[in-house]
């Protein structure tokens, strides 16, 4: 492993040791990436994923309340109001969920 030099008092490295570790980093790294997946890149995390996919939503949300503000016309059998109520709804859901929970 590492052996002390007699006449500094500093630790001397072996070359081995931190290429062994470089490795193991590596592959620690490599099998996380895998377990992790696609949705895992996307959203983080096992403990953060309730977090990051409600804030998601909420985002998602905005931009769609934005676009029916923008270009949606008023029909008689839904209008804009109607919309933006439904869409409402799921960002106060979100921020709710977001701002409202509890850590242990």
């Amino acid at each position: 492993m590492a052996a002390e030099s007699e006449d500094t008092g500093q630790i001397q490295v072996d070359d081995r040791e931190i290429a062994r570790l470089n490795a193991l980093h590596g592959h620690r790294l490599q099998e996380k990436k895998s377990d992790m997946g696609l949705l895992g890149r996307l959203f983080g995390a096992i403990a953060h994923i309730p977090g990051n996919v409600a804030g998601f939503v909420v985002t998602c949300s905005f931009i769609l309340f934005a676009a029916v503000l923008i270009w949606v016309p008023d029909s008689p059998s839904l209008s804009k109001k109607d919309a933006l109520a439904i869409i409402g709804g799921f960002i106060s859901l979100g921020l709710g969920f977001l701002f409202g929970r509890t850590t242990s």
